[in-house]
């Protein structure tokens, strides 16, 4: 078969190619039960800590004014509930890509709100924090201490 541009559009434009990149799409890594726990941790940690409270849903009409919001920001506002809903349905296939999720929504404040407020101030704290914790992110879950005795005794009989 003659493999030309003309032919390969034709192809592409296929509703069985388009599955076909949907499925291979499913198909690719996802986060492992553990890194999801981790994740989902930070998640919660950041829900319940009050100094991210005007990020847990960003459609506070006192916080964000849509119309001026979406000038600046050009996207509508995401919150670190949505994060965990979209954590909870799998949603995320890395933990780059949750991270990259939640420093867009405390990244996106800074920017609407500007220097020198205080829910620029919250978002910078909350940002620190995050950063640390992304920082000593656990790459496997650790062996608790029964584990390294019983494998010790096993290696030694």
């Amino acid at each position: 078969m003659k493999c030309d541009v003309k032919n390969l559009i034709l192809f592409t434009k296929k509703k069985s190619f388009k599955l076909y990149v949907k499925k291979a799409y499913l198909q690719m890594s996802k986060l492992s039960q553990f890194e999801k726990d981790e994740c989902l941790k930070i998640t919660e940690r950041l829900l319940s800590w009050p100094i991210c409270s005007p990020f847990v849903l960003m459609d506070n009409p006192e916080m964000v004014d849509s119309q001026n919001y979406l000038q600046k920001v050009k996207e509508r506002p995401s919150s670190l509930f949505d994060v965990k809903i979209d954590l909870t349905t799998n949603k995320y296939r890395t933990v780059k890509d949750w991270e990259n999720e939640v420093n867009s929504i405390l990244s996106k404040t800074k920017s609407y709100y500007g220097r020198g407020t205080l829910y620029y101030t919250m978002a910078t704290e909350a940002s620190s924090w995050f950063q640390e914790k992304m920082e000593n992110f656990p790459k496997e879950p650790e062996k608790t201490t029964n584990q390294i005795n019983y494998y010790k005794v096993f290696y030694y009989l």
